[in-house]
């Protein structure tokens, strides 16, 4: 049945009710009574035209937060229906496993830091050339190479002086030397010193023993010419080589302190790559919505990428409302849509249909077509699973439009001209000068509780309305007065 005919028949329902009903309030007496009405006096007005139906809040745009890490949920803060704002943290995951794995990286990186600091101690030069051991190498060869060359000249007084000179200096740098070493051997036992700084005093006890031995030989070889040049000859040779050794020796330190920096710079990416996660253990929601879905519980395992709640975008929402089929044919995208909910208290939201559906659903044998309804603005207050009621606006303008209890239906005499090609005729019933006139009226569309008339009436015209009960005791002629 269309909505015109269901209306007009509960026009006729409740006229028929009327009669049973006592009716009327008379004024005075005899012919001079006068009946009391209600009337209205009409004026062109905004008339409406709704189609109604009830529906569920949904959000348009759902998001997922999700873990950055593998883990296990030990915490979960929210659950379905809670509100959620940005930066909150919704969930945790254990932190065990990640502080058992600082630890250990926190342990290595102060090994390595250690192990810098004692090579920084021994390497401070950043060229080999400027190490200790291969300047001092360097000044004894170039002082071996002078010594061969007076030998080649031939012993002289000062060559002896010379000669003695360099026993008693090697051999206090000898006495020195082992002094040093016997020291070093202590702090290795104690392991203060490295292993490396034990062997370079050990050969350096070796070497001033060399020296030492080679100065007294030198000595005793001055006044033999061709000894003693072997002999310096000898010792350019060594020089050369504790040269070259000095020089590996330097280059090797130094390959060591490069490498352990490297390992530094490992250890401390390692334990900030290791806090950074402990930090992310935290998940947090990149923007704000209502729960309206929980993927994760506490204890489940998790990967990186997992999702472990659904939010809601508050600020977009829509009503989705079956339809009866009846009314669909009226409803179009783009109608203007007034919803109210049981949560709004004397509020009511805009809204805008977007969507009609293909398909039907079926409540029985009625066929309904879901309509997606836009809000505009919707309060946070309104979430998603909420009840709305909606009324879809299918006509809106100005017109003249009476209280529906005001039609009077036509005599079966009539009823051959009820129907015109511009609506339905009914008659009303007017007051001019306090007697009732009835009036043929064209109706056009109706609401739940006002007509629109087409032809028949002017706007200043007064309308008999009020209870059925009276109207139908009305008729033209009567005398009446306006409550």
């Amino acid at each position: 049945m269309s909505r015109r005919k269901k209306l007009l028949a509960l026009v006729a329902l409740l006229g028929l009710v009327g009669i049973s009903v006592v009716v009327g309030v008379f004024v005075g007496e005899g012919e001079s009574q006068a009946i009391i009405v209600e009337a209205k006096q009409l004026a062109r007005k905004p008339f409406q035209v709704t189609v109604t139906g009830s529906g569920i809040v949904e959000g348009i745009h759902n998001k997922e937060v999700r873990s950055h890490l593998n883990g296990r949920i030990s915490h979960l803060f929210v659950e379905e229906g809670d509100f959620v704002s940005v930066g909150e943290v919704v969930a945790q995951l254990d932190d065990r496993e990640l502080q058992t794995q600082l630890i250990a990286a926190q342990a290595s990186l102060a090994s390595v830091e250690v192990e810098v600091a004692q090579l920084q101690a021994d390497v401070n030069w950043t060229d080999v050339a400027d190490s200790f051991d291969v300047r001092q190498a360097r000044s004894q060869l170039e002082q071996a190479k002078a010594r061969l060359i007076e030998a080649q000249k031939g012993p002289a007084m000062a060559q002896v002086k010379q000669g003695q000179s360099t026993v008693e200096e090697s051999k206090l740098n000898l006495n020195q030397t082992i002094d040093h070493f016997q020291r070093m051997e202590r702090l290795y036992n104690q392991q203060a010193v490295t292993r490396q700084q034990y062997q370079d005093a050990l050969h350096a006890v070796q070497v001033a023993e060399n020296r030492y031995a080679n100065a007294q030989l030198q000595l005793e070889s001055l006044f033999e010419e061709s000894i003693q040049v072997t002999v310096y000859q000898g010792q350019v040779y060594d020089n050369e080589l504790q040269l070259l050794q000095a020089t590996q020796r330097a280059q090797s330190r130094l390959d060591s302190l490069r490498a352990a920096k490297v390992r530094l710079a490992q250890a401390q990416d390692h334990v900030a790559a290791i806090m950074q996660q402990l930090e992310r253990i935290h998940i947090q929601s990149d923007f704000r919505g209502v729960v309206s879905r929980s993927y994760a519980t506490v204890g489940s395992f998790v990967t990186g990428g997992s999702p472990i709640i659904e939010l809601a975008d508050l600020s977009s929402k829509v009503v989705k409302a079956p339809i009866d089929e009846v009314d669909i044919p009226q409803i179009h995208v783009g109608q203007k849509v007034r919803i109210t909910s049981d949560a709004l208290v004397n509020q009511q939201v805009e809204g805008q249909v977007t969507r009609i559906a293909t398909q039907p659903l079926y409540e029985g044998k009625v066929a309904k077509y879901v309509v997606t309804i836009e809000l505009v603005d919707p309060p946070e207050s309104l979430r998603p699973g909420m009840n709305a009621d909606v009324e879809v606006i299918i006509i809106s303008r100005e017109s003249i439009a009476i209280p529906i209890q005001a039609l009077q239906n036509v005599s079966q005499d009539e009823q051959a001209v009820t129907t015109t090609i511009h609506g339905i005729q009914q008659k009303v019933f007017l007051i001019r000068n306090d007697v009732i006139v009835e009036v043929p009226v064209i109706v056009g569309e109706m609401s739940l509780t006002d007509a629109e008339v087409i032809e028949g009436l002017e706007p200043g015209d007064l309308v008999v309305t009020g209870k059925y009960a009276v109207l139908r005791q009305l008729k033209a002629g009567d005398h009446v007065k306006v409550q």
